[in-house]
């Protein structure tokens, strides 16, 4: 693994809401601020139905491109993205972003994952392997258990 200097670390599974609650408690453990990038799109485009009806699908990932990239601007932050908004964003891989993808159990994704992602399982997880800086594979989820081997990770690292 290549060394990166980093000051965002982001967290993304296939369960996304799962994922956010392990960023927040991450973030209160590393004294980091906690950032879920999906509040940051839902605030900037809290009226996205009626922009794609009054201006274009264009207009609106205009936008989200335009929040991602304050995003980025951040220092000092965890945060957690869903798969779907990280797959199509190949901004996420800037050098000052950690990504860590975690890999929950098939079962677990079946049962908190977004349809989407339970239906495409294995081809998201190659994908997301490959994209993130590091992979940690989970057996127990338990939040606090989880931001804790992401805290031994991390120390290997730095």
């Amino acid at each position: 693994m290549m060394k990166k200097s980093f000051n965002k670390i982001m967290l993304v599974s296939l369960c996304d809401k799962w994922t956010s609650q392990v960023a927040y408690v991450l973030s209160q453990k590393l004294g980091m601020m906690f950032c879920d990038i999906k509040d940051l799109l839902e605030y900037d485009l809290s009226e996205k139905q009626a922009m794609e009806d009054l201006c274009s699908p264009e207009y609106v990932k205009k936008r989200e491109k335009a929040v991602i990239k304050h995003y980025l601007s951040f220092e000092n932050v965890v945060s957690s993205v869903e798969s779907d908004v990280f797959l199509h964003n190949k901004e996420f891989e800037a050098e000052s972003n950690y990504i860590i993808f975690l890999n929950v159990p098939n079962e677990f994704t079946q049962k908190n994952g977004s349809a989407i992602n339970v239906i495409t399982l294995d081809s998201r997880k190659k994908i997301l392997k490959e994209s993130a800086d590091v992979c940690i594979s989970i057996r127990k989820t338990d939040e606090d258990f989880v931001s804790e081997k992401i805290i031994e990770k991390l120390r290997e690292i730095l």
